[in-house]
């Protein structure tokens, strides 16, 4: 029987009962445990996510509120007919001094409205500035400022610029303007105010629940921080943020961002890793118009620190149940252990009398079965035995008729080959009698052919001679002309036709001794050339000589080979007559002795069947007497586990 698989077989029963207990008691416990603390981190997280969701809403909210009372505020001074008139008055004119002082006037009560505006200053069509509560800035060129660009062209009625910081303060700074138009709705100037960034602070990033690492902040469209840093100096401006924070309010950002103020975009809470690099839990509110998004973070390890606080102490009350459960289980095992090794020994001591009973039976029927088995195997050996023999002689017999009729094939294909070769022969003493006359026939050309080439150069050396002659004329006449032209210089202008004409004949005389030295060095190479072409016509007529005589010398040769492999053909097919006799004859003896064969396997057979029986009997006896043997040991295993484990 296949034993169960026990990890604790090692250990004692007291113990095994022990580790079983606490795993079963425990279990439950630490899947409660467990599923508390994942249920309270969840719970916890949600929480965190909304209250850090209302943070940013509300922060977003009040952002939106305070801009949209600016420009509101802003807009409505822009109508005021004192700075209208300003705008459109000619600075030479007697009255341009009053309408001045003014417009001055009222810059006070804009601060009064406004009061945590730090400049207010109004820029006319050209981006100039006309009147400022910096005087020093009157009459400065800001036409390159994104707050007036943006508003010149008429389309916008507010813009909000980034905050940057200023050059007269180095603090951090924002501007809003609104344009200033006429009645007719045309740009006649932009009025601008100019914040500390400290009025956005108080307003977006002050208020959160985590005193330690809980943060809000602003960035602007590039990502960058515009609001301080708790962890970073000097951030404003300088530090980048990229988390998954940052990056989702900004996507939402650049979505929304027509220039209009909009109710802000919040996202939901999630864990990432922030600028820093730390793992934290945040959300952001997108504010599309303003070009910002608030971020409000803290980390994951504050947040979550009654959590953490609770895991300890569940930890500790663990170890506490465990060292209860422990010791209610070896109080148990110990109280029941005796109880339950007294029926067991007795149930043992009666295994012990039954197996000793199935082994005396066991070796009496192995003692039976031992001599039957005998006398099969001495049958079945002489059944084997000669099964063996007759295999052999059958086995001999076969070989013995493959190896004729291999013969027998061996010598037709020798017979077919031989006269194949026959004919081949034939064929090539024909082709060899061809080649004999042909060669005989260039033989003759060859002669011809040198013949007439010592004929040609015979003939060229003829040509050479008179070419020889030819060139001592052409010097001659040139010895002539050259005589003539000195006896026409002689005779003066009345020679002077003479010497042109003696010029001319000295010229052709030198052109045909030119002319004879070429043919003479051709003559001379064509007749080097046809002298090796007769040389060469004559070794060939030598070599075709042997050729003639070696092809003669081959067909007689060929002659008498045809005549030898005909007699071969002849033999061989007798050969292979006898070969087929022989090979039915083996045949016949072959299946006399196979039959012999079958009976012997069939005696054989019947034996190794019966021997067979008899070796499943004994190993079935066998079998018996082990489990008999395995049920005496178990039963006095136990009994020792029993005596000797007391626990």
């Amino acid at each position: 029987m296949k034993m169960r698989f026990n990890p604790f077989a090692r250990l004692s029963v007291t113990m095994q009962f022990v580790t079983w207990f606490l795993i079963v008691s425990m279990t439950p416990l630490l899947f409660i445990v467990f599923k508390g603390l994942s249920t309270a981190t969840v719970l916890l997280q949600n929480e965190i996510s909304g209250h850090l969701e209302a943070v940013t809403q509300a922060r977003g909210e009040n952002l939106n509120t305070f801009f949209l009372g600016t420009e509101r505020t802003l807009q409505t001074t822009a109508t005021s007919a004192v700075f209208r008139d300003l705008l459109t008055a000619d600075r030479s004119a007697e009255d341009y001094q009053q309408k001045y002082d003014n417009a001055f006037q009222k810059i006070p009560t804009l601060f009064a409205i406004n009061q945590d505006a730090k400049e207010i200053f109004i820029l006319d069509r050209s981006g100039r500035v006309v009147i400022s509560s910096d005087t020093k800035a009157v009459d400065t060129d800001q036409s390159s400022d994104a707050y007036f660009t943006n508003l010149a062209n008429g389309e916008k009625d507010f813009y909000l610029k980034d905050i940057y910081i200023s050059e007269e303060t180095g603090n951090p700074v924002f501007a809003v303007s609104v344009p200033i138009r006429n009645d007719a709705r045309q740009l006649i100037g932009v009025l601008v105010e100019q914040f500390d960034a400290s009025t956005l602070y108080s307003i977006a990033t002050q208020g959160i629940a985590w005193e330690k690492t809980g943060e809000i902040y602003l960035i602007n469209t590039k990502g960058l921080m515009v609001s301080p840093s708790r962890f970073v100096e000097k951030a404003v401006l300088s530090q980048g943020v990229h988390s998954k924070n940052a990056t989702d309010c900004l996507s939402s950002l650049n979505r929304e961002g027509d220039g209009q103020i909009k109710k802000s975009i919040n996202s939901s809470a999630s864990v990432f890793d922030n600028y820093r690099g730390v793992s934290v839990l945040g959300t952001n509110a997108a504010l599309p118009g303003l070009g910002m998004c608030i971020l409000a973070e803290v980390d994951e390890t504050e947040a979550l620190a009654p959590v953490i606080s609770l895991k300890g102490k569940m930890a500790l009350f663990v170890s506490i149940m465990t060292l209860i459960l422990l010791f209610l289980a070896w109080y148990a095992a110990r109280s029941t252990g005796e109880s339950m090794r007294r029926p067991i020994r007795e149930a043992l001591e009666q295994l012990q009398k039954t197996s000793t009973s199935l082994m005396q039976s066991s070796v009496e029927s192995a003692s039976i079965a031992g001599q039957n088995a005998s006398i099969v195997k001495n049958m079945a050996e002489a059944s084997t035995e000669q099964s063996k023999q007759t295999g052999e002689i059958s086995q001999s017999m076969s070989q013995m008729a493959a190896a004729i009729q291999e013969m027998s094939n061996s010598t037709q294909e020798v017979s077919a080959i031989s006269i194949d070769t026959s004919k081949r022969a034939q064929l090539a003493g024909e082709a060899g009698e061809k080649s004999q006359k042909s060669l005989i026939v260039i033989k003759g050309m060859a002669s011809d052919t040198a013949n007439k080439v010592l004929s040609m150069v015979e003939k060229s050396n003829a040509i050479g001679e008179i070419v020889n002659t030819i060139s001592s004329i052409a010097g001659q006449t040139n010895l002539l002309a050259l005589n003539a032209a000195i006896e026409a210089a002689r005779a003066g202008e009345a020679g002077r036709g003479f010497a042109v004409v003696a010029d001319e004949v000295r010229k052709l005389a030198e052109e045909a001794a030119s002319a004879s030295a070429q043919i003479k060095q051709q003559i001379k190479g064509m007749a080097e050339e046809m002298k090796d072409t007769s040389d060469a016509a004559e070794k060939g007529v030598v070599i075709m000589d042997d050729s003639v005589e070696i092809i003669t010398q081959t067909l007689a040769g060929m002659e008498s080979a045809v005549a030898a492999i005909q007699q071969v053909s002849s033999k061989m097919q007798e050969l292979s007559a006898s070969a087929q006799e022989q090979s039915a004859a083996v045949q016949q003896v072959s299946k006399s002795i196979e039959s012999i064969s079958a009976v012997s396997e069939q005696n054989a057979s019947g034996a190794q069947q019966m021997s067979a029986s008899i070796q499943q009997q004994d190993a079935a006896t066998k079998r018996v007497s082990d489990a008999a043997t395995q049920l005496q040991m178990l039963a006095e295993n136990l009994k020792n586990a029993l005596d000797s484990k007391k626990a």
